[in-house]
């Protein structure tokens, strides 16, 4: 028999053949798996970003709408709660706002928002690690009378019990506009 004869191929090239695809279909789960890793580290990086931004930007809108009380208490903070008024335009009336911070059984924060009695509202659902936040006042040499303005400076680690070694850093001050200008 000669080799333009043969009409079907060997078991050794067929083992070879099953060979090669293995090792291709390998590399390419091999390849999927990992794309797939890294897109949830992605997705969830960016949800903890997105959640900190709408946290920062709901306390900041807040912090700009604050109006100076009667009794000149400004703002009440303690290790895990901040209260201060704002005007509500809607109702014409001045309301407390309390952003609270909830230890959860993970060992995270979920950060609330309460307006007056009303119900409490989550804004970050467990993925706080850490925080603190103080208020603070400094002065500002404008010339001959310096200027004293109050901030508000927030500190927040943000991570998530899911998000193994997915964190970030966020620090800033917010300075209250209206506050600043009754000052």
């Amino acid at each position: 028999m000669t080799i333009s004869d043969r009409k079907a191929f060997t078991l050794v090239e067929i083992l070879v053949a099953a060979g090669v695809s293995a090792v291709f279909l390998g590399m390419v789960i091999s390849l999927f798996m990992g794309f797939s890793k890294s897109f949830s580290a992605g997705e969830g990086s960016a949800v903890l970003m997105q959640e900190c931004a709408l946290f920062t930007a709901r306390l900041r809108n807040d912090l700009n709408n604050s109006v100076m009380p009667k009794d000149g208490n400004y703002m009440t903070i303690d290790e895990n709660q901040i209260k201060f008024n704002v005007y509500d335009s809607q109702d014409g009336v001045v309301k407390p706002i309390i952003y609270s911070a909830v230890l959860q059984t993970n060992g995270y924060y979920n950060m609330t928002r309460r307006i007056a009695n009303g119900k409490a509202h989550t804004i970050v659902k467990g993925k706080i690690a850490s925080f603190s936040w103080k208020l603070n006042e400094e002065s500002i040499s404008t010339g001959a009378t310096p200027v004293k303005r109050l901030g508000l400076e927030i500190n927040l680690k943000m991570g998530s019990s899911d998000l193994k070694n997915k964190s970030f850093d966020f620090k800033t001050t917010f300075y209250p506009v209206r506050a600043n200008k009754m000052r």
